[in-house]
C-alpha cells in the first residue's frame, strides 16, 4: 500500500546482564519527558535491572536490538508472571516499564515490541497480558486501545518512588482470542499472525503454536476420552489416523515456511491431544520450553 510505514528490521531477545546499562539509557532517555515529572528520581535504577538478569524466574526483560554487528538496544520492557490473576483469569503476564528510545519513536517499534510480548506470553500459557499507565498518558491508552487492548481499573501511584501521588488506569488484552480480533482460538491456523509487518521472524509463530496448543490443551484434559460419552450422550470424535512418531516440537514452525508449517504442525497436535499419551507428551514439552524461556518451570 502506497504510504505504508516501513518498520525497521530489528531483532527481539531476552536481555541478559551485559544489558543492564542499555536497558537503563533506554528507559530512563524514554521516561525523561514532563508527562513523567511526578516522579521523585529516574524512572529506573540500574540495581532493579541486575537483579531481574542475574536470576531469572518470575520477570525477565525483553529487548528489541538493531541487527549485528551494532546490536542497539532500541526498546526495552519489563515481564513478569502472575500465575493466578484472578477473576478467572489464569496466568497472567504483566509489562512495566515498556520504553521505545525517542530516536527510534514513530518508527512503528513500539507497537513490534508489544506483539512480541504478546506473542512470548501467549508462548509461555498467559490467559492475558497487562500494563498500567498514567491516566493523563491518554495518547497511548488510545494506542493501546487501537491495538484490542481494553481498560479494566486503576489505582494510585504514591510512595518513596513519587514527588506526588498519581492515578493510573489498568489496560488487559485477552490472549485466549487469535491476534487482530475477538474471533476463539479456534479459528483457522493460517490466520493466526502474532508479526504481519513484511520478513517478520517465523519465531514468533512458534510461541503463537505454543500457545494455542496449552489452551487445546487445557481443554481436551477437561474431556473424556476419545468415543467417551458426555453428561450429554454426545461423544468426542475418534481422532484421525494419528502419525506413529510423536508430534513436531512447537519450535521446529520457526525453520519452516510461516503459517504453512504452523496449520500442519496444529494439526498434528489437534490428533496427538486427543490421546492420554499425546497429552503427557505435550505437557512435558510445555514445562520444558517455560523452564528454558525463564530458568525454571513457571
Amino acid at each position: 500500500m502506497a504510504g505504508a510505514r516501513s518498520v525497521p528490521v530489528l531483532d527481539f531477545r531476552f536481555a541478559d546482564e551485559e544489558d543492564v546499562d542499555d536497558i537503563v539509557r533506554v528507559v530512563n532517555d524514554a521516561f525523561a519527558g514532563p508527562d513523567h515529572s511526578f516522579r521523585a528520581g529516574p524512572r529506573l535504577a540500574r540495581p532493579l535491572v541486575v537483579e531481574d538478569t542475574d536470576r531469572p524466574g518470575q520477570a525477565r526483560w525483553l529487548l528489541l536490538e538493531t541487527p549485528a554487528p551494532e546490536e542497539n538496544v532500541v526498546a526495552s520492557v519489563r515481564l513478569q508472571l502472575d500465575d493466578d490473576a484472578g477473576l478467572g483469569r489464569g496466568k497472567m503476564a504483566i509489562l512495566t516499564a515498556l520504553a521505545v528510545h525517542p530516536d527510534w519513536r514513530g518508527k512503528g517499534v513500539g507497537s513490534l515490541l508489544l506483539r512480541k510480548c504478546e506473542a512470548s506470553s501467549r508462548g509461555l500459557g498467559c490467559r492475558s497480558i497487562s500494563i498500567d499507565l498514567p491516566m493523563s498518558a491518554e495518547s497511548v491508552q488510545s494506542w493501546l486501545s487501537r491495538r484490542g487492548w481494553k481498560q479494566l481499573g486503576g489505582g494510585l501511584w504514591e510512595g518513596d518512588g513519587y514527588d506526588r501521588a498519581m492515578n493510573y488506569v489498568t489496560y488487559v488484552r485477552d490472549l485466549t482470542c487469535k491476534p487482530g480480533s475477538g474471533a476463539p482460538i479456534s479459528a483457522p491456523a493460517s490466520s493466526v499472525v502474532a508479526d504481519p509487518s513484511p520478513g517478520s521472524s517465523t519465531v514468533a509463530d512458534a510461541g503463537i503454536a505454543l500457545g494455542l496448543a496449552t489452551s487445546m490443551a487445557e481443554l481436551l484434559g477437561s474431556l473424556p476420552p476419545a468415543g467417551a460419552a458426555d453428561a450429554a450422550g454426545s461423544a468426542l470424535p475418534a481422532p484421525a489416523q494419528a502419525p506413529a512418531a510423536p508430534p513436531r516440537p512447537p519450535a521446529a514452525a520457526a525453520s519452516g515456511t510461516g503459517g504453512e508449517d504452523l496449520e500442519g504442525l496444529l494439526g498434528q497436535l489437534m490428533s496427538q491431544l486427543q490421546t492420554e499419551s499425546g497429552r503427557a507428551q505435550f505437557t512435558a514439552l510445555a514445562t520444558a520450553e517455560e523452564a528454558n524461556s525463564f530458568g525454571k518451570p513457571v
